[in-house]
């Protein structure tokens, strides 16, 4: 008997996040690409577990804050884990390797790029703290 994969949305960049639904739906997951047009749609996180937030290089910094805004809070509302992909340098990776899993608040962050088997320990993990 297989077990019930977990539902997970991932919003964003179109390009990375499409590309990250089908790497994740591949390792057991039920991951499916939020196009970022739709944050406000009143069932857009129905039967999600975990939020994944990609990059958005397109946006400015306002404009995404905008977008998130209520999908972010909608997530947190209905008790749903948000991990966020973030740049970060090489030296930043380091310490947070040292430090351990960062990021036990309600908005994790991942260092990005990192490899799956990292981004599926990073998923499993706030899905176990929430």
């Amino acid at each position: 008997m297989n077990p019930v994969p977990v539902t997970l949305a991932v919003w964003g960049d179109p390009v990375v996040g499409r590309a990250l639904a089908l790497l994740l739906r591949s390792s057991c997951y039920d991951a499916r690409f939020l196009p970022m047009s739709s944050p406000n749609e009143p069932r857009l996180l129905e039967g999600v577990e975990l939020l994944l937030l990609t990059l958005t290089p397109g946006l400015s910094v306002s404009r995404r804050e905008a977008l998130l805004k209520p999908l972010q809070a909608r997530a947190m509302a209905s008790g749903i884990p948000v991990l966020e992909l973030v740049v970060s340098t090489f030296k930043e990776r380091v310490g947070e390797e040292k430090r351990g899993a960062a990021g036990d608040g309600p908005g994790r962050v991942v260092s990005w790029p990192c490899s799956t088997e990292e981004l599926k320990r990073r998923i499993d993990a706030a899905l176990i703290a929430y």
